[in-house]
């Protein structure tokens, strides 16, 4: 029985490895079936793959077109506020970091300090004002401390309207800064010192003389700077960057907060408290 048993399983694997000998290699239609697929599957990861680096296109396109409608907002703000002047904002080391909120209030607060008379020199005459609130008509300044309005701008920020006036035969465009200071303190009103390069006209009210009305005097901390002797220092280049000829003039004010929000306290205000 054993032997038997033997000799039918020798007989079985013969017979297995024989057919397995005799099986057909795959046909040439098999073959092709088999490219046709792997074609089909490169071609889904092909696809896939383009997609992808289209997506990644579409997002890094719709990022540059954010930017630039950012960039955009941006310059047609700035042209609005120096009425297409060029401008630059020099921001004070002692003002750098704007946003850090307010620990606490400072040990003491400095006292009233009366304001100063209103001074000018250097070898043309200059002559400092304000606006009305528009920004559109001259308003003379003429005691020390006069009360000028803080004017809450569209953008959220408050500033006050600065003019200047010089001789009628000075160059235009002029170079102007505009410097902004606590009285008590001696420190420089945040956010800092603005320069313009700026065109002149003429003005009925000032024969005589070209004028610039209604800079503006930034003015970030105004709950904190209402009712506080601040100084306006103008001063005017009349000759060139690389031979100034340089002639201010400065006048006492006192910023009065009549309409806006009370922004949160900056760590640039804590002077100010």
């Amino acid at each position: 029985m054993g032997l038997h048993l033997a000799i039918w399983c020798w007989l079985a694997a013969l017979a297995l490895a024989s057919c397995a000998a005799s099986r057909p290699a795959p046909s040439g239609a098999a073959q092709a079936l088999d490219a046709v697929e792997a074609a089909e599957v490169a071609a889904l990861a092909d696809r896939a793959a383009t997609a992808d680096a289209q997506t990644e296109a579409a997002s890094l396109e719709i990022a540059v077109e954010a930017t630039a409608t950012v960039d955009v907002a941006l310059d047609s703000y700035e042209a609005t506020v120096t009425q297409g002047d060029t401008a630059a904002f020099d921001a004070s080391p002692t003002t750098a970091d704007v946003t850090a909120p307010v620990d606490a209030k400072p040990d003491s607060k400095p006292g009233p300090v009366a304001p100063a008379p209103a001074t000018q020199g250097g070898p043309i005459a200059v002559e400092i004002g304000g606006t009305s609130d528009p920004g559109t008509q001259w308003t003379p300044w003429v005691t020390p401390g006069q009360p000028v309005s803080l004017i809450f701008g569209p953008q959220g920020g408050y500033h006050v309207w600065v003019s200047v006036c010089v001789p009628a035969a000075t160059a235009s465009p002029l170079a102007v800064v505009v410097k902004l200071t606590d009285t008590a303190t001696g420190l420089p009103v945040p956010p800092g010192t603005l320069q313009l390069k700026t065109k002149l006209v003429t003005l009925p009210d000032h024969p005589g003389k070209l004028c610039r009305l209604a800079m503006p005097g930034f003015v970030d901390c105004a709950c904190e700077m209402a009712n506080r002797a601040v100084r306006v220092r103008v001063e005017v280049n009349a000759g060139t960057a690389e031979q100034p000829v340089v002639s201010w003039a400065e006048h006492a004010i006192v910023p009065m907060h009549e309409k806006g929000p009370c922004l949160a306290p900056m760590q640039a205000c804590a002077p100010f408290l």
